[in-house]
């Protein structure tokens, strides 16, 4: 079911209280804080197949940089790309699903791309510019 999330972004997610949730990581990030992990947790406890929030948990490994968390990643994006099939995405979550595969592809060009494509149809959303912020981070 898609619904918006506090910054106004359509995402595909059907229990409220997930989305509450949510929007509790999208603040944590943007503010950097400690909780964000555990408030994307507690997202993915109670919808695992929202698929927005599985490319968080893919990307919020590969910015830790450590190799170990890589299987975590390809897993979250797995995650993703099935919850994609099952229940189609919007446009813009598949933008931020291909960014995460084509950074573990090692592509991170193409990554930044997607990010790009989302910021081209809603240059006023924060989460896409932090996002591709830390793709430009990583890309050197």
């Amino acid at each position: 079911m898609l619904k918006q999330d506090s910054y106004g972004c359509d995402v595909t997610v059907s229990n409220d209280n997930a989305l509450s949730a949510w929007n509790k990581t999208l603040h944590g990030f943007l503010a950097h804080s400690a909780s964000t992990g555990i408030t994307l947790g507690e997202t993915l406890e109670l919808e695992p197949e929202f698929a927005l929030a599985q490319f968080c948990k893919g990307f919020f490994s590969l910015l830790l940089g450590r190799k170990e968390l890589n299987e975590v990643a390809n897993e979250a994006f797995a995650s993703a790309k099935a919850s994609d099939k099952q229940n189609p995405v919007s446009e813009r979550e598949r933008h931020f699903i291909n960014a995460l595969g084509f950074w573990l592809e090692g592509n991170l060009r193409a990554a930044i791309s997607e990010m790009e494509s989302v910021l081209k149809k809603m240059a006023s959303r924060c989460f896409s510019h932090e996002t591709k912020s830390c793709h430009y981070v990583h890309a050197g």
